[in-house]
C-alpha cells in the first residue's frame, strides 16, 4: 500500500467515515482500515470534539485512546460528586443481643450493634 492511500484513509477518518464506508469505497478489507488507523496517533474522531466541564464548563482535551472524559480535573469531578450524590438507604435493626435499635447505610446483613 502507498502512502497516498494510507492519507486518504486518514483523511477519510478524521473526517468521520466508518471503516466500513472507507473499505467500500476504497475496495480494500476493513482489516486493512483497521490496522493502518490503529498505527497512526491521533486518528480517532473524538478527540476534542468541543466536550465541556460538567462543573466548571472549561474545555477538557481528550485522550484519543482513553475513555470519555466528563471532568478537567479531579478539583471539579469531587465538587460535582458532593454537590450530586446522594445518601443510601438507611436501615433500621434492633441488636438481638442488647435490644438497642440501630441504623445501617448498606443492605449488607448486619445485625449486631457495635458497642
Amino acid at each position: 500500500m502507498t502512502d497516498m492511500e494510507k492519507r486518504t484513509i486518514l483523511t477519510m477518518r478524521k473526517n468521520g467515515k466508518s471503516y466500513a464506508t472507507i473499505a467500500k469505497e476504497l475496495s480494500i478489507p476493513v482489516g486493512t482500515i483497521k490496522t493502518i488507523c490503529s498505527r497512526e496517533k491521533n486518528t480517532d474522531t473524538k478527540t476534542n470534539t468541543g466536550v465541556l466541564c460538567l462543573t466548571c464548563g472549561a474545555p477538557i482535551q481528550m485522550n484519543p485512546n482513553g475513555k470519555e472524559k466528563r471532568f478537567c480535573s479531579r478539583h471539579c469531578y469531587n465538587k460535582w460528586w458532593h454537590a450530586n450524590h446522594t445518601v443510601r438507604t438507611a436501615y433500621n435493626r434492633i441488636c438481638p443481643v442488647c435490644g438497642k435499635a440501630f441504623t445501617v447505610r448498606s443492605n449488607f446483613p448486619s445485625f449486631y450493634h457495635e458497642i
